[in-house]
């Protein structure tokens, strides 16, 4: 407590505080702390009186455990690391704001508001994390896609484990690109509208599926997922490896397709393939009306036209 560079009454302190290098300690009337420039460790929201807390100007919150009623909120230079949402509680990260390595349990909620970051999120089954326009989120691992909403948010690195998930843009006169390695485990994605996605990957049970102007680099399929290309959808780099499956349906364009073994792709009548390899063991399947171009195929690989 000696780092506090003003007079206070110890009664009053909040609990763990570590230090304190500028700013001071302003409570709300029901009696919680809001932290300005200082430093907060294993703080519990939404017991007894302690229900909200807010961080800003280089407060720094860590090890924070918010349950039902309790509520947390960081802006301007404030930071959280550790945090867990229980039942109930709720976490608002606003402008200059950032949140790290935070566990949103179910029924707990986690809003990036605009300017907010959060990174290194994991949503269970029935929590709640919401990125809204101009909010960041970085390194998310989702257990449900209903867990997730967004609204023009920018989203790099993801992990959906279930349910189904739209990724859409609001701007339709030029493609955006606010998403980047989108993994599909178990979980279905639909890219459309004129979304752009970096890096996408689907496995065990996943699918993705580009349709309406959708546009992306850089997509696998590989060991039971799927990628679908559909009604105007593109894509440049496929890589189709062991047990995967990719479709370029009518009205779709891929350039740069690597089947590998066991791999299988198909062109389906009206779509089209530009530019590719298929090694020994995989399988590219033309059907009819479907287009193949500049492909070259290792002894071994098997194509088959309809």
């Amino acid at each position: 407590m000696s780092n506090i560079p003003y007079r206070f009454n110890p009664v009053i302190i909040p609990l763990n505080v570590t230090s304190g290098i500028n700013g001071v300690f302003v409570f709300n009337a029901n009696g919680a702390p809001v932290s300005s420039g200082n430093k907060m460790s294993g703080a519990y929201l939404g017991i007894n009186d302690r229900k909200t807390m807010c961080v800003y100007s280089g407060g720094i919150t860590k090890g924070t455990v918010i349950s039902s009623g309790g509520s947390l909120t960081v802006s301007g230079s404030g930071s959280a690391d550790n945090t867990t949402v229980n039942y109930g509680g709720a976490v608002f990260v606003s402008s200059m704001g950032s949140a790290s390595r935070a566990n949103i349990s179910s029924g707990g909620t986690l809003c990036v508001l605009s300017g907010g970051h959060a990174s290194n999120l994991y949503v269970s089954a029935g929590g709640s994390l919401t990125v809204s326009s101009g909010g960041t989120c970085t390194s998310l691992c989702v257990e449900h896609a209903n867990c997730l909403n967004m609204s023009s948010a920018f989203i790099y690195g993801a992990t959906v484990k279930a349910g189904m998930l739209t990724l859409d843009e609001d701007n339709h006169e030029e493609p955006q690109s606010r998403f980047s390695t989108i993994s599909a485990i178990g979980a279905q994605i639909m890219v459309s509208s004129t979304c752009k996605v970096y890096s996408m990957y689907a496995e065990s049970g996943g699918y993705i599926q580009f349709i309406g102007g959708a546009s992306a680099e850089n997509t696998v399929a590989a060991s039971g997922g799927t990628v679908h290309y559909n009604i105007s959808g593109s894509g440049i780099g496929l890589g189709v490896y062991s047990g995967g499956t990719a479709v370029i349906a009518s009205g779709a364009k891929v350039e740069h397709t690597f089947v590998f073994p066991n791999g299988s792709a198909v062109i389906e009548s009206g779509g089209s393939c530009s530019g590719g390899i298929v090694s020994s063991g995989g399988t590219l399947m033309i059907s009819a009306g479907g287009s193949a171009t500049n492909i070259t195929s290792a002894p071994g690989a098997v194509i088959i036209q309809g």
